[in-house]
């Protein structure tokens, strides 16, 4: 009972805090020429933004499917990309529960093991903060001085300069950061006591990329879920006049930025990701108000796909079940 209790009010406090944050950034704004500038958005452009973000979706179901059939496992594509969907829709309300989920639904409709499963995203979260890690790298090479900028800006602002409003922003930001490391350093605490049961599976699942019967598509997808994400960061440049002459480099760095933010658990980025990306804008010279213009279109976009093809996985997924 305590345990089911502690965990509605790690929700109810997480959703809180991205209202919170939400409200302070919406309030530093003219929310009417916000409005008015919404109304002169490309949206063709941002159209183009969330095809790209669900070809990563794509990406990653194919790629998780080369994994499980290097494993014997003769899964679907299809229902791994539908799991995966399935997975970013429920991280929008249960941050970090997706990948339990898709493990599940995989474990429902193609009868894998879910410690092997468990195994593979596992594998998966390793591949992704190495890639995370060269992106940032590139980015750090390209705009140093600008990522730099970012995180004294996030973490030294003075009320002097920013006033009391932006500083608070930042306290609830730095605070979200403590959470994250507390967190993770207990959730490890919490998977070594349980890994016994799934030891064996979750190894199979690490070792199965020395076994990988189409290495090529392996590399080739992990490549392509950051070239999505990539482009469907930089399209959005183009949405808007103010931010139309922004560069390569200013999308990497925007998306790196952005990364940062969706790794805090808070459901869907929502509130974090805003505010950090506006940061991130202003020190590109866009003023805050377009910058938080740009940061809500493209999360809205991200979002509303993550909605979309989540409903459409979850009803395919019942259906192939229905059907087994």
């Amino acid at each position: 009972m305590f345990r089911f209790l502690l965990k509605r009010l790690k929700i109810i406090i997480s959703f809180a805090l991205s209202g919170l944050i939400i409200y302070l950034l919406f309030n530093r704004v003219d929310t009417s020429t916000m409005i008015e500038d919404l109304m002169g958005i490309n949206y063709y452009v941002i159209i183009i933004s969330a095809v790209l973000g669900y070809m990563a979706y794509f990406s990653r179901g194919l790629r998780w499917a080369i994994i499980l059939r290097s494993m014997n496992y003769n899964v679907s594509s299809l229902n791994a990309i539908n799991c995966v969907s399935l997975g970013y829709l429920t991280n929008l309300a249960l941050p970090r529960a997706g990948e339990f989920i898709r493990c599940t639904s995989m474990l429902k409709v193609e009868k894998v093991p879910l410690n092997k499963l468990i195994g593979t995203v596992l594998l998966e979260r390793a591949i992704d903060i190495i890639m995370l890690f060269v992106v940032m790298l590139f980015s750090l090479a390209l705009s140093f001085d600008n990522i730099v900028v970012f995180f004294r800006e996030l973490m030294y602002t003075s009320y002097i300069n920013k006033g009391f409003s932006y500083n608070y922003i930042y306290f609830f930001i730095f605070f979200l950061l403590c959470c994250v490391l507390l967190y993770y350093l207990i959730k490890k605490t919490r998977i070594y006591r349980s890994l016994r049961y799934f030891v064996m599976g979750v190894l199979d699942g690490l070792k199965s990329i020395k076994n990988l019967d189409n290495k090529f598509g392996f590399v080739l997808h992990t490549l392509l879920i950051w070239v999505f994400y990539f482009f469907m960061t930089y399209v959005v440049f183009f949405a808007s006049e103010s931010t139309s002459l922004l560069s390569f480099v200013d999308a990497l760095f925007i998306l790196v930025v952005g990364a940062i933010a969706i790794i805090i658990p808070i459901p869907g980025g929502i509130g974090v990701y805003h505010g950090f990306v506006m940061i991130a804008m202003t020190i590109l010279g866009i003023s805050e108000d377009q910058g938080l213009l740009f940061a809500t279109v493209l999360h809205t976009a991200q979002t509303l796909v993550a909605i979309l093809f989540g409903i459409i996985a979850l009803i395919m997924l019942s259906l192939s079940s229905k059907s087994d």
